[in-house]
């Protein structure tokens, strides 16, 4: 898990809610401790325990980062 340290270093980063209406907009840090856990234990998403929330909702969230280039800065802040 994140530390409180590490999170107020990416949490500026992360995409924020919209204000659009529809589904409720997933808690951050849950996402991308999720992502983490994932790369960490090597992984499937849809083998992510139940704690994290639904494994789509992580590869979304995964998958958005990944393209829109947040995932790669989100990274390379915390090294």
């Amino acid at each position: 898990m994140l530390s409180d340290a590490q999170w107020e270093m990416v949490e500026e980063l992360l995409p924020r809610r919209t204000g659009r209406k529809g589904r409720p907009f997933s808690d951050p840090r849950q996402m991308l401790e999720a992502i983490l856990y994932c790369l960490r234990a090597g992984i499937a998403r849809c083998d992510l325990p139940a704690c994290f929330g639904s494994w789509q909702t992580v590869y979304t969230w995964h998958n958005r980062m990944a393209k829109d280039g947040h995932l790669g800065r989100d990274l390379s802040a915390t090294s």
